[in-house]
Formats: C-alpha cells, structure tokens, sequence
C-alpha cells in the first residue's frame, strides 16, 4: 500500500529510466522529469502531490495503486482510518518518530482501518497497465468490506524489532483469485523476492 492513490510512473520502464537517472545525481534525475525529448512532468506533479509529512502512519489513508483479481473483478484496494485518535503533533521528532507516534496511539487506543474495494467500471479510464492512473472514485467508490483492529503491542524492542528486519513481503503471496494483475505487479514479484533474498543475506 502507498500514501498516494497512484504511481508517479506508468509502466515498468519508467520507474528503470528513473532509478538509472537518480543513480546518476541531482541532474539526470531532473532531467528524467524536463527532458523536451521525453518528459515526465506528470510524474513531477505526482511526487509533488504526494510528498507530505504526516505526523503518524495509523492515521493517513492508504491505495494499492496498482489492480488485482478478486474472483471474476478487477478492483483496487484501499485503507482508511476509522480511529477516534489522532497524532495532533510531532512525537519525539527525530530519527524514530513515527514508530514512536504509533506507539502512543496503541497505548490511547487501538487503530482503526475500513478496508475498502473499488471495482474497474471502464476499461479505458480505469486501465490494469497504467500504474499512474487514479481511479475516479465518484464513477466507482471504494466499498468497504472489513474492518482492520490493531491492538496495543511490545513492538519497540530489540528482539521485535530485529524481527520485523528479517520479515518479507510480496504481493504474490496470495491465492490465485487474489492474484495482482498489470506488468507493473509482475516486477514487484521478481524485485521484492530478490530484495528479501539480498536482505536475509546480511
């Protein structure tokens, strides 16, 4: 799940040509953005949009961005909070600020998410392979299907902390009617497992 409802690239290659330029420094990195040959000034206004500060992680929505299958449907997916608390301000600014912020909220009270589905309505304003479109959400509203209780928890503690450091996670870890649908998915399969591979190595 991301903060923002959408990817600032739309396909695979993109978000290479951008990882390729930012290895290069600042300049390419703009370039990647103003190049008159092939710009990506969509992809700017996108990492603009969605570049916030946010005072706790249990208190800000989140999208899966991309599409999956859910049974015979195309949906994406999204997280909202329904706690009654939230982090007015920061908590002990610094390093570990929002572990610090999630803790205090689990100790007032447990967090809250609705998770929700929106269904692809339109094949053409809802695409599968265009990971930088959103999702009208007035044509096809998220529907919420569950909700998600987090209870107080000893998570800031070395051996738990350690632990969370090992764990992987993949989005293809899931049943076949769940499966992620789109190009963009296919290498996050491939990318994630290599990455808990290089991770477990350390």
């Amino acid at each position: 799940l991301n903060s923002h409802p959408a990817l600032f690239v739309a396909a695979p290659e993109d978000f290479l040509e951008f990882i390729r330029a930012r290895q290069q420094g600042k300049i390419k990195k703009l370039l990647f953005f103003l190049n008159p040959l092939n710009p990506h000034l969509k992809s700017l206004w996108t990492i603009i949009k969605a570049s916030k500060n946010h005072n706790s992680p249990l208190d800000i929505r989140y999208w899966s961005t991309v599409p999956f299958r859910l049974g015979n449907q195309v949906v994406k997916y999204s997280v909202i909070p329904c706690s009654h608390y939230k982090t007015t301000q920061a908590i002990n600014p610094g390093e570990n600020q929002l572990r610090a912020a999630m803790k205090a909220h689990l100790q007032h009270e447990p967090a809250c998410f609705h998770f929700a589905v929106q269904k692809q309505t339109d094949l053409q304003t809802m695409p599968i392979e265009d990971a930088s479109a959103i999702w009208d959400e007035d044509a096809s509203p998220f529907m919420p299907v569950a909700t998600i209780k987090i209870e107080n928890q000893d998570f800031d503690n070395p051996e738990t902390l350690a632990i969370g450091e090992r764990c992987s996670f993949n989005p293809w870890q899931c049943l076949a009617a769940h499966e992620p649908l789109g190009r963009m998915n296919q290498v996050r399969q491939m990318v994630y497992a290599k990455a808990a591979e290089l991770r477990n190595k350390e």
